[in-house]
């Protein structure tokens, strides 16, 4: 008799705010819960600062198609959340509904980057959304295929690469290791920034590869990044290309400067 108590859902938060409903980093999450059979959940951050600024009666805002300056609206902001928010829970019930996974909504009040990282502690991965004005022919370009969400592998083709940060810290493995899932679930190469220092990095990695527990995505790239710092890995991402990037929770300046560049979806593990 197996009295074994089996291991909780993974349990996945995708977070955004106004300016960041990037519903493909929804898509994202909700695939990697079905196939995980993990728990997701939508946390939508009331910006602070907005609301603040947007009670205050000096403050002025730039309209976007004429340039010109007008009052800041306070209820222009709360249709913005109002709006953001019935965005979010639509595409969440429709995500839930077709992949059968457990999904729930949640609202928060603060500072987006550090409101989104305190969920850190609870959860197991953290899918932090890029900004919507990253858009266009670049957001074309990285678009989630159709049949990501009907569990079909597409051709990698030229699609933009997930990326993964490993620096030899204690959760550097699992962070390549949830990259490569990401990647072959996608259909996208891997991409791996390792430093020029200690030497020994590569051939972990390589051992890693060796013997994967879970199925590798079709192409895999090392980058050597030096000096291995976050202004030097968002030129790299830049040059390169990228789709999203999986780093350690850990590595908080590295977050915080992914995660403030929202240029690209950041997941945490």
């Amino acid at each position: 008799m197996n009295n074994e108590t089996p291991p909780p859902p993974l349990r996945i938060v995708v977070a955004f705010n106004a300016c960041r409903r990037d519903l493909e980093s929804l898509a994202l999450a909700a695939g990697l819960a079905a196939r995980r059979g993990g728990e997701l959940q939508a946390v939508f951050v009331e910006e602070l600062n907005l609301l603040k600024g947007a009670e205050l009666p000096f403050t002025k805002e730039v309209d976007r198609i004429f340039g010109t300056e007008r009052a800041f609206d306070p209820l222009r902001v709360s249709r913005a959340h109002r709006i953001g928010l019935s965005l979010i829970r639509q595409e969440l019930d429709r995500l839930a509904e077709r992949l059968q996974v457990h999904a729930s909504v949640r609202t928060l009040r603060g500072h987006f980057v550090a409101t989104a990282l305190a969920c850190v502690g609870e959860i197991d991965v953290l899918v932090i959304g890029r900004r919507q004005d990253h858009s266009g022919a670049e957001r074309t370009a990285g678009r989630f295929p159709a049949s990501t969400l009907a569990g079909v592998t597409p051709g990698t083709g030229a699609r933009q690469p997930v990326w993964a940060v490993f620096d030899g810290s204690a959760g550097a493995l699992p962070v390549v290791a949830a990259a490569a899932e990401l990647a072959a679930g996608e259909g996208r190469p891997l991409h791996v920034a390792v430093p020029r220092d200690p030497p020994g990095l590569a051939h972990a990695l390589q051992g890693w590869q060796a013997a994967p527990e879970k199925p590798l995505p079709a192409t895999i790239h090392e980058h050597e990044v030096h000096p291995f710092d976050p202004p030097t890995l968002l030129r790299r991402l830049r040059q390169s290309g990228c789709r999203m990037v999986v780093v350690d929770r850990a590595q908080r300046d590295l977050v915080e400067a992914l995660a403030e560049a929202a240029e690209w979806p950041v997941v945490l593990v």
